[in-house]
């Protein structure tokens, strides 16, 4: 599972210039046995090293030959994976990923993140707990792995079947406990999420401890909370898998059109919010994107100025914002998402429908601003 401290890594690393090769294959079962991710990532590395000069070609080989190497000798586990390397300063990071990502090669000075940022986007970091009176069960999912980090029980007294002032001492005395065992809980959650630092919590088990544990967390937990549901204390960690992802799956969809119909509706009102990919770099140059709307999938390529950075769609060969040199860029919304990032807005990747629709409507891009 890839960890936050891995990610942080990542999107923090400094190579004082140095090229970092970042590759993405295809494991997915099937291609396994004849190992054909191999031949794959052979393939993308070999075109990768044809698009560069003869000084990033020479500076690629030991990393192409490192990641080689490494994919020969270690056998993959889940549908993807995603590897960085940089020897001349000694980093390296490669995570098998339970969910599939688009194949990509690159060898710019910072890693090449942009498939991560998608599936970062498209599965939020879940805490699930099941929970009954007297046991409970904590998960994280993330990736589409499922990690379980305390299992408990406490010992609560059960009930009185006896009449009269014995049966109602003996029901306090059983109440007092299932609350003192709901403390713990609200304590392991708060545990967790220190640890981890999730973004959505889901509750499951009988209606009763659910809803009363959900009244216990205090409100930095409780605005968390997506969902409640029943559930078996002793269900699979598959099933709570299963539950966790489709949860998230409908609030992604959900949020992802309501997040669309909002930037259609802001841009056609003249209020913060552009469309196009031309708007969108003119809004991330000036450091006024606030949230970058982005189509799954999307390719765009243009050109970067050397002197200030400045990102522009045409061929023209010298910047428009200083007149400085330019190179052309194949993957402009890497450049574009770390850009609105570098100046602290936020990315949201479309999925399925709501991809499609931008796509029509805005090219794939559209921004909300912070200033008009």
């Amino acid at each position: 599972m890839l960890r936050r401290r891995e990610l942080e890594e990542l999107m923090s690393l400094d190579t004082g210039g140095r090229p970092v090769l970042s590759l993405y294959v295809d494991i997915r079962p099937q291609l396994q046995p004849e190992r054909a991710y191999l031949a794959a990532a052979k393939s993308l590395l070999s075109d990768l090293a044809d698009t560069l000069d003869e000084d990033a070609r020479e500076r690629l080989e030991p990393e192409r030959q490192r990641a080689q190497g490494w994919l020969e000798e270690n056998r993959p586990t889940g549908r993807s994976l995603a590897l960085f390397s940089c020897s001349p300063v000694g980093f390296w990071q490669a995570h098998y990923l339970a969910v599939p990502v688009r194949q990509h090669a690159a060898f710019e000075t910072t890693p090449y993140l942009t498939p991560l940022l998608d599936l970062l986007d498209e599965y939020e970091r879940t805490a699930v707990v099941l929970v009954d009176k007297e046991k409970a069960r904590l998960f994280t999912v993330f990736l589409g792995e499922i990690e379980e980090h305390k299992g408990f029980k406490d010992f609560v007294p059960g009930k009185h079947d006896q009449g009269g002032w014995s049966q109602m001492n003996y029901q306090r005395h059983h109440e007092e406990h299932v609350y003192e065992h709901l403390k713990d809980v609200v304590g392991a959650i708060q545990e967790l999420q220190r640890d981890q630092a999730w973004d959505r919590l889901i509750l499951s088990g009988p209606e009763e401890p659910v809803t009363a544990l959900h009244g216990m967390l205090p409100e930095s937990l409780s605005g968390l909370v997506v969902d409640t549901f029943p559930g078996a204390m002793y269900a699979r960690d598959s099933d709570v898998l299963r539950w966790a992802l489709d949860v998230n799956e409908r609030l992604e969809r959900e949020a992802e059109v309501r997040l669309l119909e909002e930037l259609l509706g802001t841009a056609a009102a003249g209020h913060t919010a552009v469309q196009g990919a031309e708007n969108v770099l003119d809004a991330a140059w000036q450091a006024n994107v606030q949230k970058l709307l982005l189509s799954e999938g999307l390719d765009l390529s243009g050109t970067q100025c050397e002197a200030c950075g400045h990102l522009d769609l045409s061929e023209r060969d010298r910047c428009p914002a200083c007149g400085g040199k330019v190179a052309r860029v194949g993957d402009m919304v890497e450049r574009v998402a770390h850009r609105v990032l570098e100046a602290g807005g936020s990315l949201e990747f479309l999925h399925g429908a709501p991809s499609d629709k931008l796509r029509e409507t805005s090219g794939g891009v559209g921004a909300f601003t912070r200033h008009l």
